[in-house]
């Protein structure tokens, strides 16, 4: 219950933040009002009760701490009239490749057969970062919608893949933040977290 005694408050679906006695997070972010609401009515539902458990894990998104920390993506249509996509930045297990792949459906008109997901390289993939600290999702995904936008520009007034061969599209997305000991208000240490958190009440007649 450390958590809940300290203030952690869910943000969303993808960010957790904690809520200072003001409302304002250290690490540099609002909670909204009813985020802080949400967090009253979790702990009126648990007064009273004597078997209760609550688990809570919360992990940063990216190097952070005033780290340079850049995600790039190029999208270039090639002579096969198929988007393929270029991202310097080792699929080692994770499913980076499915993540760009499903960025680029979920970002434009186009379909899975559509696209090319080329694996990282040193000659044409652009620097991404390393695979590590849960980054490439977050920073290297939002380089890939960047790109994305740019292509739907160039896809107005019906223009298709074969119209647009051998074009590129370039993205690149910086996730700023600051160093340790910076002296700024709210200072922040990364840009996002992802949070899971499951509260059980044991019922005492039934054990369940």
């Amino acid at each position: 219950m450390i958590g809940a005694r300290r203030g952690w408050a869910l943000v969303n679906s993808s960010m957790i933040c904690e809520v200072s006695s003001a409302g304002v997070p250290p690490m540099g972010r609002w909670a909204r009002r009813r985020v802080r609401r949400r967090d009253c009515e979790a702990r009126s539902r648990v007064e009273g009760e004597k078997y209760v458990g609550l688990a809570c894990a919360m992990k940063n998104a990216g190097v952070g701490v005033g780290i340079p920390d850049t995600g790039r993506v190029k999208l270039i249509i090639e002579e096969d009239h198929k988007l393929h996509i270029y991202a310097g930045a080792s699929c080692i297990g994770q499913g980076l490749g499915t993540v760009l792949v499903q960025m680029v459906v979920s970002s434009t008109d186009l379909k899975r057969g559509d696209i090319v997901y080329e694996r990282s390289n040193t000659w044409i993939a652009p620097d991404s970062g390393t695979t590590s600290g849960s980054r490439q999702t977050l920073i290297t995904g939002e380089a890939c919608m960047r790109a994305c936008r740019k292509l739907m520009e160039a896809k107005t007034d019906g223009k298709t893949l074969a119209d647009l061969e051998g074009q590129e599209f370039y993205g690149e997305y910086l996730a700023k933040t600051d160093p340790l000991g910076a002296d700024v208000p709210n200072p922040i240490s990364h840009v996002a977290y992802g949070y899971a958190t499951q509260m059980c009440i044991l019922d005492a007649k039934t054990g369940k």
